[in-house]
């Protein structure tokens, strides 16, 4: 068994350029009929295969074909970013120039492309886009790069798988997977196999976390896959998920508005059993005892729905609240449902600094 974690880069795409741009320069008046007119050569180029964080650089070329002088105003990109006018932005009748784009690749993978508009006075183009394609490759790559197992039920095992590949992969191989969040690890059963062997381009790691040996609640950690025989060391995979508690409520918590403390409000909160087990309520407690909760006491049931009434004028801005549940199920014995001010209320309000997940009783 390995513990597990991983890191994959992520990455920017970023089009650096330097641009010269006199957009708040008047247009030139030209004589009815005459007029510049900007011609690219080309107005897209395909990098093809490239590696992932290179640098690519590219120049488009364009021509003044009209009868007085083009100037180019402003370079604008879909990443905010610039592209340089390698000439004079003021070209005349006849006369050639060009804009060099820089592509930072950053660690993008896949396909990828950017595009650049270029303003001048061209009366009929006056806006025109160019376009920059490039598949970019990585030495080695998790897919996924971050596991989300979601909502996991009390006692249930959830499992995951991610294969690796990228332009390595012959020649990997794994040292060790571990992860530094001491529940998930203890929780964690990592098998890798090797698909290579079956000549496929890839190795798998099956992932799988048992959520009876892990504590409720949310959980964030990551797998580390440690490598030799590629040029990237290891990767790092974000671990996230939540281990349900076998008894919740739906809301989890209660939230008011600045009206609801002045005209009171009514909520219902279902209490259910997320393992399918029955259990009754014994008791109900509310604190401040001004809030009022009310249930239809009946058989063992894996649901059962609880009024609540908030009378107005009942609770001050500054006070914490809650509603305990006092239940016979044999794996939880309390369910707490915080009472909570919603943002944009005074600072200070009901259930600031509680807990926004339930309390729970075992």
């Amino acid at each position: 068994m390995y513990g597990f974690k991983t890191l994959l880069g992520i990455t920017f795409l970023s089009i650096l350029p330097h641009v010269i741009a006199h957009a708040d320069e008047p247009r030139l008046s030209t004589p009815s009929g005459v007029r510049p007119s900007i011609v690219f050569k080309h107005q897209e180029f395909d990098f093809g295969n490239r590696i992932s964080g290179d640098r690519l650089t590219h120049r488009f070329p364009f021509k003044n074909n009209g009868d007085t002088t083009l100037i180019i105003e402003k370079t604008e990109s879909t990443c905010s970013c610039t592209a340089a006018v390698t000439t004079s932005e003021t070209i005349h009748p006849g006369r050639s120039g060009s804009i060099e784009v820089i592509f930072e690749t950053g660690m993008r993978k896949g396909p990828s492309e950017q595009s650049i508009q270029v303003f001048s006075n061209d009366p009929i183009s006056p806006i025109v886009t160019l376009l920059l394609k490039a598949n970019l490759l990585v030495y080695l790559d998790a897919d996924p790069s971050d596991l989300n197992l979601g909502k996991i039920l009390p006692g249930a095992t959830t499992e995951k798988r991610i294969r690796l590949g990228g332009l390595d992969i012959d020649d990997v191989s794994i040292d060790q997977i571990t992860i530094p969040n001491h529940d998930v690890y203890n929780a964690s059963i990592v098998q890798v196999e090797d698909l290579r062997l079956q000549k496929q381009p890839w190795i798998e790691i099956c992932y799988s976390l048992d959520g009876s040996r892990m504590p409720p609640g949310r959980f964030r950690s990551n797998l580390r896959i440690e490598c030799s025989g590629s040029r990237v060391p290891f990767i790092e995979i974000g671990l996230t998920g939540e281990i349900m508690t076998p008894v919740c409520a739906s809301p989890v918590q209660i939230e008011l508005t600045r009206s609801d403390f002045s005209s009171g409000k009514v909520i219902h909160v279902l209490i259910s059993s997320n393992d399918g087990k029955a259990f009754t309520i014994d008791s109900i407690q509310c604190d401040p005892v001004t809030i009022d909760a009310s249930w239809s006491p009946g058989k063992p049931s894996s649901n059962h729905t609880l009024r609540i009434l908030i009378p107005g004028n009942s609770l001050d801005i500054g006070q914490r609240a809650w509603i305990e549940c006092r239940i016979d199920h044999p794996e939880q014995k309390l369910v707490r449902v915080p009472v909570i001010s919603l943002p944009g209320l005074d600072q200070g309000g009901i259930g600031q600094g509680a807990p926004r997940d339930m309390a729970i009783e075992y």
